[in-house]
């Protein structure tokens, strides 16, 4: 079982806000935490989390419209270990080893 050492959330209903609060998660990650993990992975996992995001946008806005909210809530959780990061986006998950 991995277990991860640093957990990061974003929750909004704006669209066009949650890069900017996904952004902001990034440039407070604790220093503890920027020691265990090399500066190249991190940006890495970055990348990966904007793509994942950005593939899945449409269907997840579909999803939210589908079900009758007024506006899509958007959540992304991103959970960073010593080897391995995952992402979850409103419900989908994809997990990365590195």
């Amino acid at each position: 079982m991995r277990i991860p050492f640093h957990t990061m959330q974003v929750a909004t209903d704006n669209e066009r806000e949650l890069g900017n609060l996904f952004q902001n998660e990034y440039l407070n990650i604790p220093p503890t935490v920027k020691l265990q993990i090399d500066p190249r992975d991190l940006f890495a996992c970055q990348l990966f989390t904007e793509e994942f995001v950005v593939g899945l946008l449409p269907e997840v806005k579909q999803e939210t419209l589908s079900q009758g909210w007024q506006s899509p809530r958007f959540q992304i959780k991103i959970e960073l270990g010593i080897k391995f990061f995952s992402i979850c986006f409103n419900g989908h998950r994809k997990f990365f080893q590195w």
